[in-house]
């Protein structure tokens, strides 16, 4: 159930910010159905039992058409916009924070269509509760 609630608490804070958020590995997805940018996709990377608590992992891609803008700068200065927006909730979430993820540049992903920013290796911390 924790892993559902980290993957809705990402969306809604995406959720305003940008036209649509997809779920899934990143290679199975159709962009060329989605027509709501810029696009946000949470990429599940596994989670990581450890003594008290859990690691959830993810990568998740901020990402724009080129033709959204006339300049690729414009398109990353406005993902980058929107990776403050996330980071800004990433270090105050109720989740522990493991690791800050480093924004590296994603661009020719499917086609040279989209261009954008990976967020790679997003890690939550979940306290375990231990029964009764």
């Amino acid at each position: 159930m924790i892993y559902k609630e980290i993957v809705k608490d990402i969306e809604n804070v995406f959720a305003g910010h940008v036209g649509e958020v997809t779920f899934g590995d990143i290679g199975e997805i159709d962009v060329t159905s989605i027509t709501e940018f810029p696009l946000v996709h949470i990429e599940p990377l596994g989670t990581e039992a450890k003594v008290g608590h859990t690691l959830f992992g993810f990568n998740i891609y901020i990402l724009n058409t080129k033709e959204a803008l006339e300049d690729p700068i414009d398109v990353l200065d406005d993902m980058s916009d929107i990776i403050i927006t996330f980071a800004s909730w990433y270090n105050s979430s109720l989740y522990s924070v493991d690791t800050l993820p480093e924004a590296k540049v994603k661009y020719d992903f499917s086609g040279n269509r989209l261009y954008g920013f990976v967020l790679e290796g997003a890690s939550f911390v979940a306290k375990t509760i231990k029964p009764c």
